[in-house]
């Protein structure tokens, strides 16, 4: 769904933005933002994009975070098998043992 401030140019440059010592922007109310010279259109733009991103952001990081869960699954059940161990109590010879495991059991069915 497209919004009219999607398409909104905002000149930062031309704005009075407060910034602290590391020159970080330090808003602390809507009305200082006004009157740094921000019009309320380019505000609701603003808003409107942060949200966007941070959705982004999330959805993605949601995203990458099942497919790592996906990733290490098989590995997770050769160690349930071969040891009767979670991921997380099993030695690295363990891990590297399953590992190798099942690497040979895929070069097996791929053959």
């Amino acid at each position: 769904m497209r919004r009219p401030t999607d398409q909104l140019y905002i000149n930062f440059v031309q704005k009075r933005i407060p910034r602290d010592k590391r020159g970080v922007s330090c808003f602390e109310s809507l009305k200082q933002i006004v009157e740094s010279g921000f019009t309320e259109s380019e505000v609701v733009a603003i808003v409107n994009r942060y949200v966007d991103a941070t959705d982004y952001h999330r959805d993605r990081k949601r995203t990458s975070q099942r497919e790592e869960r996906l990733r290490i699954a098989p590995l997770r059940a050769k160690l349930r098998e071969l040891f009767g161990k979670k991921l997380e109590d099993a030695t690295q010879e363990e891990v590297i043992e399953a590992a190798t495991n099942l690497m040979k059991a895929n070069i097996r069915s791929e053959s």
